[in-house]
């Protein structure tokens, strides 16, 4: 499972946020029986003219190699989420030392818009 929270730029005076839910199945592989990324941030593009949160539902693709500790780590990270996709490189925080690989299924549980200055 994956709790994601995401906040558009502002295009056109309006801003969305959104918070979803993903149920994924995939493997992990790695030196600890278990690991945690606390806080990581992607940028995700998903060519629409305006933001909208629904972009961001439906199949889920998600990738990770790195090492990461509660302080600093590294990794590469890859979502697919809805029809939004982004890669990042470079600074997480957590607890995991491997390689992710999941798919599954975001689903919507509240969003909001908001105005803002462009």
């Amino acid at each position: 499972m994956l709790w994601i929270t995401c906040t558009s730029e502002c295009v056109g005076g309006q801003r969305v946020w959104a918070r979803l839910f993903a149920s994924l199945v995939g493997a992990s592989a790695g030196p600890f029986p278990a690991g945690a990324t606390i806080q990581s941030t992607i940028t995700l593009q998903d060519g629409a003219a305006a933001p909208n949160a629904q972009n961001l539902a439906g199949p889920v693709i998600y990738g990770s190699f790195g090492g990461t500790t509660p302080i600093v780590g590294w990794t590469f990270t890859t979502l697919r989420l809805g029809s939004a996709e982004g890669h990042s490189v470079g600074e997480t925080r957590g607890l995991d030392l491997g390689l992710d690989a999941y798919g599954g299924f975001a689903g919507i549980v509240s969003s909001r818009s908001t105005r803002c200055c462009p």
